[in-house]
């Protein structure tokens, strides 16, 4: 598999690279709260790729492509554990671009993130600006199934104990050139997709993700988000000047509920623990999702956080057994000491099946 990039302008203001193969197959749809793109947004963004296509046909020699990680085969894959299939598809969705360092250039992910460089803005590590070629990667997690696939939860580190955050949209963004990383010596712009709502609060929080792909997220008091509406979609974005090291960012809020808050328990049938389940609850109205890491018994549990009492939420397991992936899905309203019992989990055919289901059903 080969991912291309195509220069579809270049001038003295600069340079628009698109990627051309679209590796995220996330359905691209409009959440409740109006993360994604809509309608009218992603007819931009097709103009664009039409525009895009045309400029391929006759320019052809302006395409390049390069040769992404090996993907392994589908037998391979088969005996990898379910979090070792979660962390393989999200392998699977990161997009690639190569751009020259020292022209203004504007990135669009697929799902409609945007990142501009200003033309100076990397340097190696003795601090001299940098020339030619850097490769850049993205991903781009807008939606709650997103975050379960790929197992980029939203949960923050509060004051060393965890506690769920609203999300805006999560990135991971790399700069290498020739493999090694570069530095950041003017800041880059990241502008989230385009929606038609937003939240007033929302603050950047930096990513730390351990061996197994598991991400927290901690608040960086550094950086300022500015809420933006496009003042001929009126639509709104998040916008943001990227000072620090390129990994993993995210748009979010602390729910910081005031209400009452409890525990809760996910018990599982005979044969499912942590070796082979992923336990998650899901608050489609708030973009939040939340895993519960303890495991006991038979029981699932969040760890050291604790659930708001009240909030309707989407309990999901996700499960390999010898091979076969399964899930099951229960919604239902969380109470004091809030227990949910699953009976059994459906087979699931493959990944892109599991993702329609996932889809359906928040």
């Amino acid at each position: 598999m080969a991912t291309c990039f195509a220069v579809i302008d270049t001038n003295e203001n600069g340079t628009i690279v698109l990627p051309i193969e679209k590796k995220y197959r996330f359905t691209q749809r409009l959440s409740s709260v109006g993360y994604l793109m809509d309608k009218s947004t992603r007819k931009i963004m097709q103009k664009i790729h039409h525009v895009l296509i045309g400029t391929l046909l006759a320019c052809s020699a302006m395409i390049a492509c390069k040769k992404n990680q090996v993907i392994p085969t589908p037998e391979a894959d088969d005996q990898l554990s379910i979090s070792g299939k979660l962390n393989h598809y999200f392998e699977d969705q990161i997009q690639q671009f190569s751009v020259e360092a020292s022209l203004s250039t504007v990135l669009y992910g697929s799902q409609g993130t945007r990142i501009e460089l200003s033309g100076n803005n990397f340097a190696d590590a003795s601090g001299n600006p940098l020339t030619g070629n850097v490769d850049i990667q993205l991903a781009e997690i807008y939606t709650p199934v997103q975050m379960i696939l790929t197992k980029k939860v939203t949960l923050g580190n509060n004051g060393g104990a965890n506690e769920i955050i609203g999300s805006g949209g999560e990135f991971m963004i790399t700069v290498t050139q020739n493999g090694n990383p570069v530095n950041i010596i003017n800041p880059v712009n990241v502008s989230t997709a385009p929606s038609n709502s937003f939240v007033p609060n929302m603050e950047l929080f930096n990513g730390d993700v351990d061996g197994d792909g598991n991400v927290i997220w901690t608040l960086d008091n550094t950086a300022t988000i500015t809420n933006v509406m496009d003042s001929i979609s009126q639509q709104y974005y998040y916008q943001y000047l990227f000072y620090g090291d390129f990994d993993w960012i995210n748009c979010d809020y602390f729910w910081s509920s005031t209400g009452p808050q409890t525990t809760c328990s996910v018990t599982v049938p005979s044969g499912y623990d942590d070796t082979n389940t992923i336990c998650y609850v899901v608050f489609t109205s708030d973009n939040a999702v939340a895993n519960f890491s303890n495991y006991n018994a038979g029981v699932f549990s969040p760890g050291n956080y604790t659930l708001p009492e009240g909030l309707s939420a989407h309990f999901v397991l996700i499960a390999d057994i010898n091979g076969q992936l399964q899930c099951a899905i229960q919604q239902s309203t969380i109470t004091t000491n809030h227990n949910v019992t699953f009976t059994s989990l459906t087979d699931v055919g493959s990944m892109t099946e599991l993702e329609s289901i996932l889809e359906a059903a928040l």
